[in-house]
Formats: structure tokens, C-alpha cells, sequence
């Protein structure tokens, strides 16, 4: 998924998994951010911000991560 984010863009990144066997379904939420090594100084400075706007919309998830292009 990494491969397809620029490195010149931000992104929120809300992701629904299906996850259980057949008797017993879950669905988990991710919440991701991603913000590129060439974005500019100010825009990056305005990444917690607005992503705290983004949680105030999407309530439900199970995971929050900030990932880097040096991410394992």
C-alpha cells in the first residue's frame, strides 16, 4: 500500500477488515496517517490538527498509526 502514497500528499487512510471464522464474524476498524518526506513544512505542521478533525468524524476503530516511508 505504501508503493501507491506519494511522497508529496498527506493522507487519512480508514480501513474496515473483516476478520473471524464461520461462526463468528468482527469487523475491525485502522485508522492510518500518512504524511510524505517532501510535503512542506506547513502543511505537515497542520497533520495533527487536522487529523484530529478526521477522528471527530470517524469514531470507530481499533488501531491508530502513523506510518513513514521507513515503516518495516
Amino acid at each position: 500500500m505504501i508503493s501507491c502514497l506519494s511522497e508529496d500528499e498527506r493522507y487519512f487512510i480508514f480501513l474496515r477488515m473483516l476478520t473471524g471464522d464461520e461462526m463468528s464474524k468482527r469487523t475491525k476498524f485502522a485508522f492510518i496517517t500518512w504524511c510524505g518526506n517532501n510535503v512542506p513544512a506547513m502543511r505537515r505542521a497542520r497533520l495533527a490538527t487536522d487529523k484530529s478533525l478526521v477522528k471527530d468524524v470517524v469514531q470507530k476503530w481499533r488501531k491508530v498509526s502513523s506510518i513513514t516511508d521507513n515503516y518495516p
